[in-house]
C-alpha cells in the first residue's frame, strides 16, 4: 500500500537521480524549509534516510551547525556511516532557498553550506519553492496531485495532523478529495462526538489525554461543527448545548443517549446548565434531569392520592399517569435507573386489570385453571412493581396502590376458593 510516507521518501531520494552520461552524482540533496513545516516528521524520516539537521550540536539525532554537516557529507566522521549507494540529505529548517542562493548575504551559520548547493541539489518544486505540505499533496508534477482545499483552515490542520497523515494511503485521500480541514483533523480526531462527550463528561481528563495537535483539532472541529469552542466557553455552555439539541448537537445528543452509562458525570453537568426558562420553541424537557425528576414527584403523589380509592378510579388514574409519564421511560434518564416509578407503571396496569375481577368457577379446579391461565399475573405485577422502587417514598406510594388493588382481590379470590372447597365438601357428605 503506498501511503503519503512512502511517497515523501520516494520524492526525496529521487532528487538525487542524475543522468551518468554527463553529469556527476550530486553529493547531497540539500532541503530547505522555510516555515518549517516538516520538523515533525524529522525523527521517523531519520530511522529511514541518511538524513542530516542543521541545528545545534547532537549527533545522537545528526543534527550539528554547517561545519560539522560539511564533514558529515564529506565523510571524513565516523558518524558518517551511510551507504556508498545513498545520497546525505541535510535538512535546513527556517532556511528558504533564496537564502542559501544569496551566499554573500546568507548568515555566516549558513555560509558554508552554500557551496554544496553547486555540488548537489536542492529538492524543490518546478518553481524553485520549497516544498509545502499543501504543495505535495496538490501538485501534479512530483507530487501527489491530490485536491485540496486551499483556505487557511485546511493548512492549519494537515500541519497539525502530518504524523497522523504519513501513515494515509494514497488511494484513500484521492477517494476523499477535495481534502478539507475536516478530514485532517479527523485524524487526530477520528471520532469527533465521543470525544466531546469524554471532554464534556471529564474537562480536565479528557484535555491531558490530548496533545498539542489533538488539542487544536478538536477545537477546530467543535468550532467548524458545533459553533463552540471548548477552550473559550467550557462545558457548561456545551451542556446547554447539548440539552436544546439543535442542528449538529443532535446527533450528539443521540450518540449520548445511546449509551449514557459511559458518561457518569453528564447528568450533573446538564443539571447545572439547565435553562432558567422551561419554556420556548426549542425547549426540550427531555434533555433536563430536573424535569424527570418533576415527573417522579408527580407520579408518587398521585399513587399516593389512589390509596383506598375504588378500583375503577385507581385503575383509571393509572391509565392517565401512563399517557402523561409512559414516554419518561424511554428518556435516557430511564435507562439509568432515574425513572423508576413510570418503569413500573406498566406492572400498576396490569395488576390493576387482573384484580378487576376475582379468580372464580364451581369448583377448586376451575380456580386452579383460572389462575394458570392469568390470575398469576397479578401476583407477577405486584412482585414486579416492588422490585423496581428503591427508595423509602417510592416503596410507600406503589405499596398503597398495591393495597387498594391487590388486597381485596386476594380476599375475594381466597373466598371463592373457600366457598368451593365447602360445596364440594357438603357434596362428597352427601
Amino acid at each position: 500500500m503506498n501511503t503519503f510516507y512512502k511517497a515523501f521518501c520516494e520524492s526525496l531520494r529521487a532528487a538525487s537521480n542524475y543522468n551518468s552520461v554527463d553529469q556527476v552524482r550530486p553529493v547531497v540533496i540539500l532541503w530547505t524549509d522555510k516555515e518549517r513545516q516538516w520538523e515533525s516528521l524529522l525523527s521517523r524520516l531519520q530511522a529511514d534516510l541518511p538524513l542530516l539537521v542543521l541545528g545545534a550540536f547532537d549527533p545522537a539525532t545528526r543534527t550539528g551547525p554547517a561545519i560539522w554537516l560539511r564533514c558529515m557529507v564529506e565523510r571524513i566522521l565516523p558518524e558518517a556511516d551511510w551507504l556508498d549507494t545513498e545520497t546525505p540529505i541535510i535538512y535546513l529548517p527556517g532556511v528558504s532557498k533564496q537564502e542559501l542562493r544569496a551566499v554573500e548575504d546568507a548568515p555566516k551559520l549558513l555560509q558554508p553550506l552554500a557551496e554544496l548547493q553547486y555540488r548537489g541539489v536542492l529538492w524543490t518544486q518546478k518553481n524553485g519553492k520549497d516544498w509545502t505540505i499543501a504543495a505535495f499533496l496538490q501538485s501534479a508534477d512530483k507530487g501527489l496531485n491530490i485536491e485540496t482545499s486551499g483556505d487557511s483552515a485546511t493548512r492549519e490542520a494537515m500541519q497539525r495532523a502530518l504524523l497522523k497523515l504519513a501513515d494515509e494511503p494514497i488511494e484513500e485521500l484521492r477517494k476523499d478529495a477535495p481534502l478539507t480541514a475536516s478530514r485532517f483533523n479527523a485524524l487526530l480526531n477520528p471520532d469527533q462526538v465521543r470525544c466531546l462527550l469524554l471532554w464534556m463528561d471529564a474537562p480536565a481528563k479528557q484535555r491531558a489525554a490530548l496533545n498539542a495537535a489533538e488539542w487544536s483539532a478538536f477545537r477546530a472541529d467543535c468550532k467548524q461543527h458545533y459553533n463552540f469552542d471548548p477552550e473559550t466557553e467550557g462545558e457548561i455552555t456545551a451542556a446547554t448545548l447539548l440539552g436544546d439539541r439543535q442542528h449538529a448537537w443532535n446527533a450528539v445528543w443521540n450518540r449520548y443517549a445511546e449509551a449514557p452509562l459511559r458518561y457518569s458525570y453528564l447528568p450533573d453537568l446538564l443539571r447545572r446548565a439547565k435553562p432558567a426558562k422551561s419554556d420556548g420553541m426549542f425547549y426540550i424537557a427531555a434533555s433536563w434531569p430536573q424535569e424527570n425528576e418533576a415527573g417522579e414527584t408527580a407520579v408518587r403523589n398521585a399513587l399516593l392520592a389512589l390509596d383506598n380509592a375504588p378500583h375503577s378510579a385507581v385503575q383509571n388514574g393509572l391509565v392517565k399517569l401512563e399517557k402523561e409519564h409512559g414516554e419518561r421511560r424511554d428518556w435516557v434518564w430511564g435507562e439509568l435507573g432515574h425513572a423508576p416509578l413510570a418503569t413500573i407503571l406498566p406492572a400498576l396496569l396490569t395488576l390493576a386489570e387482573m384484580t378487576a375481577t376475582a379468580l372464580g368457577g364451581t369448583s377448586p379446579q376451575d380456580i386452579a385453571a383460572a389462575y394458570i391461565a392469568d390470575g398469576w399475573k397479578a401476583d407477577a405485577s405486584v412482585l414486579e412493581a416492588l422490585a423496581g422502587v428503591e427508595s423509602g417514598e417510592d416503596v410507600a406510594a406503589v405499596k398503597s396502590v398495591i393495597r387498594t388493588l391487590y388486597l381485596p382481590w386476594l380476599q375475594s379470590s381466597a373466598e371463592a376458593f373457600q366457598n368451593c372447597l365447602l360445596y364440594t365438601s357438603d357434596a362428597a357428605d352427601e
